[in-house]
């Protein structure tokens, strides 16, 4: 073990950390290295310092980051058709009389099954809502018709669409 001056610092942590032969080892590992090899006043601070400063450790680890945010859980549906995601497949080649060329996937979360409903391009909301209507009543038993209408919608942005709210409910209301 070497008791080191100022200039050899920064040349034993390249060493320890970076070069082809230590291969920018872990925190502990650098720590171990220097260790064994050197000593001074502040090493273990300064090993620290740097292995968490190194640039390419800092792009190669994705845990240095911004954190994301958390997860809201969304209760699952009691029964058929209560919770309903959409998306939609688009620029499709044109098929049908209609030139239908996008296509609406609806997948009651519940069975989870999907539906798929071709449309064109240039589809309103009432355009959309319409069938949509047609397809989920279509599968639903007069019971759930009756006491189970979608309460949610899950949209492919991850939005969750209470049907009570505008836009939606204008689009329901006319809808039924």
């Amino acid at each position: 073990m070497t008791l080191c001056s100022r200039l050899l610092i920064n040349t034993i942590l390249h060493e320890c950390h970076d070069s082809i032969y230590s291969g920018h080892l872990s925190e502990d590992r650098t720590l171990e290295k220097v260790k064994n090899c050197a000593w001074w006043p502040s090493w273990r601070r300064e090993t620290i310092e740097y292995c968490h400063t190194c640039d390419r450790c800092q792009k190669a680890n994705m845990r240095t980051g911004k954190k994301f945010a958390l997860m809201i859980h969304i209760q699952g549906p009691k029964s058929p058709w209560e919770v309903v995601h959409m998306d939609w497949v688009t620029a499709l080649p044109p098929s049908g009389d209609k030139g239908y060329d996008d296509c609406l996937v609806i997948a009651d979360r519940y069975r989870k099954t999907p539906i798929f409903l071709p449309c064109p391009k240039d589809d309103t909301a009432m355009d959309t809502a319409l069938p949509l209507w047609s397809s989920v009543i279509s599968h639903c038993t007069w019971w759930n018709m009756i006491y189970n209408l979608p309460v949610l919608i899950g949209l492919s942005t991850g939005l969750i669409a209470f049907l009570a709210r505008a836009p939606f409910a204008e689009v329901w209301q006319t809808a039924l």
